[in-house]
């Protein structure tokens, strides 16, 4: 490798893992603020608010990125024509499905729930960002601009937390508050960082252009991976929705406080970071990667369960000290951390799809489990109320999990789940220990 790709290697490591915590610290602290300042129904209604432009960005192009990251990629080193004539033919279609997206949610705010309509224009205007956001996110992606791309995710962070504080603070401005925060600091991010824009697309500037057919890209590539984006995203939005028509903007803010503690607490624990490129490495190698498979179902679950098992027993408190408002929150909260087993199932399996190119087969789950959804939750909050949620979140996660796995073994055979598997500590276990105990010590020497 040579020394210049290796020297921005490290760098991108090092500015992407400290723009990480940046924006970590910054979500939380934002959250916080939020949470302080605005009742469970205001918040609710945020999150219904969101949810819209959340569905609405189904219909845009964001969800092709990472195809175009790697399209351009290849086309770099080949006199750059083609990569110049992607990076124009995307965005021309993101601005013309952004323009789309926009005019829908600006005039047609009317047309949607009462008490809505004013948040949602203000949301709309995130449709018009889209695509200068997304030429910033791709060129500093293609040029390994990876500092630069860590400075626009920090800016766009901290400006919204200022925003925020001053529409909280001084103005009073409430949900308002929010979401002009939102859509006022991607529009101070951009300004601030067009000058690095314009100096990293200089190189393309004497490229000539080739014109490129996006549609055709967009058909030949990856297409069930990315229908598996989009019914992912949309079954958290039917959640919402639902919870919404069922039981009102309140429980919708209930809901979300629990749904994003227990987002950030399944983080704590990146075992799909690891996961997800080493797995598709060893699908030309099944008795490998069965092992691989069979002792990462191991450790994940065994990891998440402590997880879950701290978390029920930590955060509730937090919630109830910083938030007693959200106190009803707590108990979905802990109800819903047993959908952390059927996740570190899920965490493990999914690369396999990736490994053997059964995307299709992962886009009919996710299919399924929007009809699980669809069925189960009126059903158990009918039965239970509030807590039905937690209720049908977990039992759906499992049958999810259970669906996965059944057609995983069919691409390989010899995974297996098994409490033998879970408690066996066997040499396999060994030799990870002892290589594992060494760097533990030097870290801590």
């Amino acid at each position: 490798m040579p020394e210049s790709l290796s020297s921005k290697a490290i760098s991108g490591s090092i500015w992407t893992s400290v723009s990480n915590w940046l924006l970590k610290g910054g979500t939380i602290l934002t959250t916080v603020i939020i949470l302080r300042y605005l009742s469970v129904r205001e918040y609710g209604l945020v999150q219904l608010v969101l949810s819209f432009f959340s569905f609405g960005i189904l219909f845009n192009l964001s969800a092709f990125h990472d195809l175009f990251v790697a399209e351009m990629g290849i086309e770099r080193s080949a006199g750059g024509a083609r990569s110049k004539g992607l990076f124009w033919g995307y965005l021309k279609a993101q601005t013309l499905f952004g323009i789309i997206l926009w005019a829908i949610f600006f005039f047609g705010a009317g047309f949607f729930p009462v008490g809505t309509g004013e948040y949602v224009r203000i949301i709309s205007f995130l449709f018009l960002l889209s695509p200068a956001r997304e030429a910033v996110q791709l060129l500093f992606n293609v040029e390994l601009r990876f500092r630069e791309l860590a400075i626009f995710s920090v800016l766009e962070q901290v400006s919204r937390l200022i925003i925020l504080i001053v529409g909280l603070v001084w103005f009073e401005a409430r949900i308002s508050a929010v979401l002009l925060s939102t859509v006022l600091s991607q529009v101070f991010a951009l300004v601030v960082i067009a000058p690095a824009l314009i100096s990293v697309y200089k190189k393309y500037r004497a490229v000539i252009y080739e014109r490129v057919s996006i549609v055709r890209i967009l058909f030949a590539h990856g297409k069930w991976g990315l229908f598996v984006s989009y019914v992912s995203n949309f079954n958290k939005t039917l959640r919402i929705w639902l919870v919404q028509i069922f039981l009102g903007t309140e429980a919708v803010g209930l809901y979300s406080v629990a749904a994003n503690l227990f987002s950030h607490t399944r983080s704590l624990l990146p075992i799909s970071e690891v996961a997800s490129p080493i797995i598709p490495q060893y699908a030309n190698d099944p008795s490998r990667l069965s092992l691989i498979v069979n002792k990462g179902l191991k450790y994940s679950m065994l990891g998440y369960v402590t997880l879950g098992i701290v978390g029920a027993l930590a955060f509730p408190f937090v919630i109830a000290y910083l938030f007693p408002h959200f106190a009803e929150s707590i108990p979905l909260y802990q109800l819903m951390l047993l959908g952390l087993i059927p996740h570190s199932l899920s965490i493990i399996l999914t690369p396999i799809f990736y490994a053997y190119r059964a995307q299709k087969s992962l886009f009919f789950a996710y299919t399924r489990r929007i009809i699980l959804t669809a069925l189960l939750l009126p059903a158990f909050i009918w039965m239970f109320g509030l807590p039905g949620i937690a209720i049908e979140f977990v039992l759906t996660a499992l049958i999810f999990a259970l669906d996965r796995y059944t057609v995983a073994r069919k691409l390989l055979p010899n995974m297996r789940i098994s409490w033998r598997l879970l408690l066996k500590f066997d040499d396999y276990d060994k030799v990870l220990l002892n290589k594992l105990l060494p760097k533990l010590w030097r870290r801590k020497s």
